[in-house]
């Protein structure tokens, strides 16, 4: 058995700012520990937006002091400009480029500690923003590339990138948000959604 648990910060109080539920941190920390008591491998998934992502190396930190290594894998996500998101735009969404130096140097630190941390493809910092992130990546799929799924897209310049088939692009909604300075080096044309 696995459980796979959302975690959005390390107390109560971000966990509320996040989902007006802060009540919750203390009985999903009871609940990791119970799943861990049982034998149940857990995987803690953590969300980072504009309203946690300050205190991404104090939340890697105290998983690894709260839990060790008794948790089975921590994966760091990207928010995803969908829903709730998608609404709030820039107040949960924040810019990749802004957002990449502490999400490395959480990743590192996570892996210093001796944790299994890693950044999902699908709601993860595209690596053209930094190629570090490549080291934290979550193993290739059976294929050994990944589709470009309908929410995002890649560019004409996507296609000379040696990591173009482990990459889904960037969501369009981000793109909406933020423009496309980031990855104008990528573009000769204008962003294309199919597969490269």
């Amino acid at each position: 058995f696995e459980l796979l648990i959302s975690l959005p910060g390390h107390n109560a109080e971000i966990t509320h700012r996040i989902t007006a539920k802060g009540e919750l941190f203390e009985k999903k920390v009871q609940g990791i520990r119970n799943a861990i008591d049982a034998g149940v491998a857990v995987l803690i998934n953590h969300v980072m937006c504009s309203v946690n992502i300050e205190h991404l190396t104090e939340f890697v930190s105290w998983i690894s002091s709260a839990f060790g290594q008794e948790i089975s894998y921590l994966s760091l996500s990207f928010v995803a400009p969908s829903g709730h998101a998608k609404k709030m735009g820039k107040r949960v969404v924040p810019r990749y480029s802004d957002s990449a130096s502490t999400v490395l140097e959480a990743l590192e630190l996570g892996r210093k500690l001796g944790l299994d941390i890693a950044m999902p493809e699908y709601c993860g910092i595209p690596t053209c923003i930094e190629p570090a992130f490549r080291n934290f990546a979550e193993p290739v799929p059976a294929s050994g590339s990944i589709e470009i799924p309908a929410d995002k897209v890649k560019f004409d310049g996507c296609a000379e990138c040696d990591w173009s088939h482990r990459c889904s692009g960037v969501f369009k909604d981000y793109l909406l948000l933020y423009g496309v300075e980031e990855f104008k080096r990528l573009m000769s044309q204008n962003p294309k959604g199919e597969k490269q």
